[in-house]
């Protein structure tokens, strides 16, 4: 291997392993003869707390397994692999790129694992090439975030990742935990594989990174089209994250903080990664604000007693920064502890000398004169104008005035996206500010004072006031949040907010103001709960192990009578300022928070919005509503919403279901009214006795017929007896016990299957006594 390490710890930065071979290695021993496997072609770690930084580990070979790094046993802590390219190493059984072992914890973040081979020729044909990217078994608990493993290669199974047990008749599991990271494939073949026991938590994407090419060298393979999809696709900010251990144990003794911004790009037009992290490799630049990064100026130092907030720096390249140059010139213990020298350390390679004077010497007498901005420009925004601030939360209200208990202050709180600066770095301030009866103040001002109000009617543009910022310097904050207070509900105003370099003195550039947004204080802004139909469940009556659906709200032919369709949408939950369910469904006096809002579409086209809006205004809430007045042989298609009052949140739609209407039947069976047919021969009066029945009525009605279908079909029948209704029932005969001497009348009707087609009743006819003799 190139590197060794076994217990202990070991610390990596800005190194490149490469062309190292781990192959196997035969021992004599007096009685037997040993083979040794090669492991670890790049580093083999074993039982070591290991932190691998900024590195390129790349064409190196491992008979066996980890071609690139192989972790094996257990250690105090994870170790972690940081920001490192892995290409293009080889192993002949396991973990082309990785290979975790035996109760190794490693966390790898930030991470291109890419073109690397498990190529199949240790071992026995069939049992070997797993895990092409990696391999993870022996009982191994793995984290992988913001990290890109792509084009990899393995001859069995996993071309990117194998999660495996090990040794087939003793299985040992292991488990991968994976988050905010691309994976090449979603098939076993070429994606992830997963041994029985094993266990894959947490989510992963498969999108194309677009790799891009930048000079002659294969590492330089890996940058990314500024369009690529692994662009802001990052568990935090480039600026700082904390890589954990995620859900494994055993956890860090403290998070360990990334950095991947100033110094650093992951795309083909050098753009620093700004906002939310990259995924994958960030390569280090040389050049990164390159300038910035020689604006050493003593007199303004980071950190000083005075102004604790701001930055080095005057935004010049001048004599005061060569005078610290030739200051620091030839230091060779550079660090994170002396700042890398106090920033003459441009290049970061622990040295100052003729490198860093090199990229010195480019900026002389260079001026900082871009705002702080985005990686990528508004839609608009033309060159040469000033960066625009883009909200990140628009101003909204956090207290809810309709609720007990909640009053004055009240609060709306909002954010925008945090700008860098090519000079600065995350070295920014910003200044919120707000209009009332055209006034413009600091929302941190006394608006009380009219003379805080920085409004001028005579200028045309009423932020002007905004490119002095020698008015109001002591209201600029390194936050790129503020939240504005006030003792009255339900008033509104309109928010602003630019930014500039964080700097003491000098040249500091300001944005172009944040499009102007309003806000309500005391406006609460969540929505209710999605739309969705009602359904009731009740016991597995019918033993398929699951609960029965026993009430269905959606629209269905079931529920359908003639040329109309009733649904009924499931009670949802209104939401407070806090996120909080509301403690009462009503508000002012008994009005109900959350109304139903149902759209139908006939034939795929959307034809109106009904509500159950009317009159009365407590049915204007209901969550029920029956459409009426529909075509045969149309589709309709119906979905529901929900909105609340007073704020009209909308909540999401619920799915959609489709009804379509069949031949609208509006004839009524035949005869009508029904009548009774002839009296059975063999009774008397439609009264007879039996052995086994003992006296009994028989009715008999006329064979209805509703065309057109041929009599009988499509017909339905309803006995009164004595004035009491029974079901409806598809026999046009009653047969009932009766006692010997009891007088019953009787009537009938039809219906068809439109429960609406209904005929007259029939005239009654009345059974009597058998007379005795």
């Amino acid at each position: 291997a190139g590197i060794y390490g076994s217990y202990g710890s070991l610390y990596m930065e800005r190194c490149l392993i490469s062309g190292n071979i781990a192959g196997e290695v035969e021992i004599a021993e007096p009685v037997t003869e040993e083979i040794v496997l090669g492991r670890g072609g790049g580093i083999y770690l074993t039982a070591i707390v290991a932190e691998i930084a900024d590195s390129t580990i790349t064409n190196n070979d491992a008979s066996a397994s980890g071609g690139g790094i192989f972790f094996t046993d257990v250690s105090e802590e994870p170790s972690i692999v940081r920001n490192c390219l892995i290409v293009r190493n080889e192993a002949g059984r396991d973990g082309g790129g990785i290979s975790v072992n035996w109760y190794a914890k490693p966390i790898i973040t930030n991470c291109t694992v890419a073109d690397n081979k498990a190529t199949g020729e240790f071992g026995t044909l069939g049992d070997s090439g797993f895990g092409g990217g990696m391999y993870c078994s022996y009982h191994s608990n793995t984290v992988v975030t913001n990290s890109i493993f792509w084009d990899n290669f393995a001859f069995s199974s996993g071309g990117q990742i194998n999660l495996g047990t090990g040794f087939e008749f003793d299985p040992r599991p292991s488990t991968l935990d994976i988050a905010y990271s691309t994976i090449d494939g979603v098939l076993e073949e070429t994606g992830i594989h997963v041994d029985n026991g094993c266990e894959l938590i947490g989510q992963y994407d498969t999108f194309d990174p677009l790799f891009e090419s930048v000079g002659s060298s294969f590492e330089g393979r890996y940058y990314l089209d500024p369009t690529s999809p692994c662009v802001d696709a990052g568990s935090g900010s480039a600026s700082g994250y904390y890589v954990d251990a995620g859900q494994l144990e055993p956890l860090l003794s403290e998070p360990v903080h990334v950095q991947l911004s100033r110094g650093y790009t992951t795309q083909t037009d050098y753009l620093f990664d700004t906002e939310t992290v990259d995924i994958g490799y960030h390569y280090p630049m040389v050049f990164a604000g390159i300038c910035g990064l020689c604006d050493v100026d003593p007199n303004s130092i980071e950190g000083s007693p005075d102004e604790p907030d701001y930055i080095a720096g005057d935004g010049m390249i001048n004599l005061a920064d060569f005078a610290k140059f030739a200051l620091n010139w030839g230091m060779a213990d550079c660090g994170t502890g002396n700042g890398w020298c106090d920033g003459t350390d441009v290049t970061v390679d622990t040295l100052v000398n003729s490198y860093d004077l090199f990229v010195f010497t480019n900026c002389w007498l260079e001026k900082d004169e871009e705002a702080p901005g985005y990686a990528t420009r508004s839609d608009n925004e033309e060159d040469g104008d000033r960066p625009q601030l883009v909200w990140l939360e628009e101003p909204n209200s956090i207290d809810a005035y309709t609720e007990p208990g909640n009053g004055p202050p009240y609060e709306i709180r909002m954010s925008v996206k945090p700008v860098f600066d090519n000079w600065t770095g995350d070295g920014v301030e910003y200044y919120f500010c707000s209009k009332y009866d055209n006034a413009y103040y600091n929302i941190d001002m006394d608006r009380t004072d009219p003379a805080n109000d920085k409004y001028d009617p005579t200028v045309s543009d009423p932020n002007y006031w905004m490119t002095d910022p020698s008015y109001d310097e002591e209201n600029w904050q390194p936050d790129s949040w503020d939240i504005d207070t006030w003792d009255v509900a339900l008033v509104g105003r309109d928010y602003t907010v630019r930014a500039r370099e964080r700097r003491s003195t000098g040249i500091r550039n300001i944005t172009a103001s944040a499009e102007s947004k309003g806000s309500i204080f005391g406006k609460e802004y969540n929505p209710p709960d999605d739309g969705q139909w009602l359904a009731e469940y009740g016991p597995d009556m019918d033993g398929d192990g699951e609960l029965d659906l026993i009430t269905d709200g959606r629209p269905m032919l079931a529920s359908q009578t003639q040329n109309s369709v009733t649904m009924t949408a499931m009670t949802v939950v209104d939401y407070d300022i806090n996120g909080e369910p509301y403690t009462s469904a009503t508000y002012e006096g008994g009005k109900q928070r959350v109304m139903y809002i149902f759209e139908r579409k006939r034939n795929g086209i959307s034809e109106a919005e009904h509500s159950t809006d009317g009159t009365d205004i407590e049915d204007i809430y209901g969550p029920t509503w029956t459409d009426t007045d529909l075509l045969e042989n149309e589709t309709y298609t119906y979905t529901v919403h929900t909105e609340d009052r007073p704020y009209g949140n909308v909540g999401g739609w619920s799915e959609s279901v489709a009804v379509t209407i069949g031949i609208i039947d509006s004839e009524l069976p035949e005869p009508n009214p029904a009548e009774f047919a002839d009296p059975h021969p063999d009774t008397y009066l439609r009264r007879g006795y039996d052995l086994v029945l003992g006296f009994y009525d028989y009715i008999e009605a006329v064979i209805a017929t509703d065309a057109p279908n041929p009599p009988g079909i499509g017909v339905w029948y309803q006995f009164e007896i004595d004035g009491a209704i029974q079901q409806w029932q598809i026999s046009e005969t009653l047969l009932r016990e009766v006692s010997r001497n009891s007088v019953n009348t009787y009537r009938v009707r039809y219906r068809d299957n439109f429960i609406e087609n209904v005929t007259g009743w029939s005239d009654p006819v009345t059974t009597i006594p058998i007379p005795s003799g």
